[in-house]
């Protein structure tokens, strides 16, 4: 497996990103230059919140907005969830 894909992958997280998808083989050519700066991101449909976990723990300054229909329990200071 290639550096990069060990690096995405986030053991706390069970995004169906990862795990149903296998979006983990693709996002690091896309993502991988946005690891360390400051990004903001809007997720449109949170589930359980587990992307969010990823995205938290793979970019180190981050402010995540999830947007959902379902209110969500989620507390993270760099989460905002609607």
């Amino acid at each position: 497996m290639h550096s990069f894909l060990k690096e995405f992958l986030v053991e706390d997280s069970n995004s169906d990103k990862l795990h149903h998808h296998g979006y983990h083989r693709i996002y690091p050519w896309f993502l991988k230059h946005l690891k360390n700066q400051k990004i903001q991101l809007l997720e449109i449909g949170i589930d359980q919140a587990e992307s969010i976990k990823l995205w938290c723990e793979y970019f180190s300054e981050i402010d995540i907005y999830g947007l959902d229909c379902a209110e969500k329990n989620f507390n993270h200071p760099r989460v905002k969830l609607y």
